[in-house]
């Protein structure tokens, strides 16, 4: 074999070598990608979940409020009318009252992904 074909044999190793740790570096890469996108979604609907509980709190205590003063032998009309209000109020904020489930997550944005990166930025890597 000659010393050019060696060469040219040596390149073309190196061109694969290189090309399979790229393939190897973006396979890695794509996979804490997901694994960041998984805990985002997590996120969103703890976040979700967390102001369903409030709301549901408040509710509860304002419900609770207007079943305490209803309670009361007589109060004035602008009394009574605050209690409808405060009750129509609770009854809007009830997470119970409407539709569970969270809306659907968010495409999120790369400055999203960045707390959940371990390693690589969400920046994908160029191809050299």
């Amino acid at each position: 074999m000659s010393s050019l074909e060696e060469n040219s044999d040596n390149a073309k190793l190196r061109r694969t070598l290189v090309e399979g740790e790229r393939v190897a570096a973006e396979a890695v890469w794509q996979a804490e990608m997901d694994d960041a996108r998984s805990k985002y979604e997590t996120s969103f609907r703890v976040q979700w979940l967390s102001h369903q509980l409030v709301d549901l709190r408040e509710a509860k205590d304002a419900l609770g409020f207007v079943t305490n003063a209803r309670r009361q032998l007589a109060f004035p009309d602008e009394d009574r009318k605050w209690l409808d209000w405060v009750e129509h109020y609770a009854n809007e904020i009830d997470p119970l009252q409407k539709s569970l489930a969270p809306p659907q997550t968010p495409e999120p944005r790369t400055e999203d992904l960045v707390p959940f990166l371990k390693v690589h930025s969400p920046i994908r890597p160029l191809n050299e």
